[in-house]
């Protein structure tokens, strides 16, 4: 759904970008400390049900460490405390995941017959964009490819967000259908976090205010820009 209480406001104008871990490290993060049955990696590593030409080992060196997400949205779906602990903690995104994965351990054929899916419009897009993008490289025993039908959806993170989610649809882990209309302007923002666009008129408009702004550590570079 879209917007329409005042917290799906609050959450929408929260422009600032917060890094957040790539869905690989954070996935394995979680797996590797998490004993419980349905999160064992060992287990996965013998299962047949994965398809052959799904890739779903990677090596540390290809996880991408300047990933930036609309701090909202990344909130909204991790919890208030951003940091590269949120695989530990319990929030929507592992509730979710977890009434997914008792579905999916309730009868193994659900791994061969069933796909997920995950959709949603507006803030929800941004949201089911956001869940997808994770849920992708959780765990390799959920059915793939991950797929994402997101309407009318806001811009959720920075470049290197854009590229890691295209690099997983080459992979054949996720795909994602962004059904928008044309210039809708919702759909087009936001273009830069609240903190860059600070920076860029400071720029513009007082170079003494953007040298002390720069000293304070307070600028933005351009991996803030969506």
């Amino acid at each position: 759904r879209g917007s329409t209480t005042k917290n799906d406001f609050v959450t929408d104008a929260r422009m600032d970008m917060v890094r957040a871990p790539d869905p690989r490290a954070f996935a394995s993060r979680y797996n590797n400390e998490t004993n419980t049955g349905n999160y064992n990696q060992n287990k996965y590593n013998h299962d047949n049900n994965i398809k052959a030409n799904t890739k779903t080992e990677f090596s540390e060196d290809e996880t991408e460490s300047n990933i930036c997400i609309h701090q909202g949205f990344y909130e909204y779906l991790f919890g208030s405390t951003i940091d590269n602990d949120a695989s530990r903690k319990q929030n929507k995104f592992h509730e979710i995941m977890t009434h997914i994965q008792t579905l999916l351990d309730s009868n193994p054929a659900y791994r061969t017959t069933y796909k997920l899916y995950i959709t949603g419009h507006s803030l929800g897009g941004a949201l089911a964009t956001l869940f997808g993008f994770y849920a992708s490289s959780f765990h390799p025993s959920l059915p793939r490819p991950v797929t994402v039908v997101s309407v009318a959806s806001p811009r959720v993170g920075n470049l290197e967000f854009a590229r890691t989610f295209a690099r997983f649809e080459s992979y054949g882990c996720l795909r994602h259908l962004r059904i928008a209309n044309h210039k809708d302007p919702v759909t087009l923002g936001p273009t830069v976090s609240s903190k860059r666009a600070l920076t860029l008129a400071t720029m513009m408009l007082s170079p003494l205010g953007y040298a002390a702004l720069k000293l304070s550590g307070r600028d933005a570079g351009a991996e803030e820009t969506y």
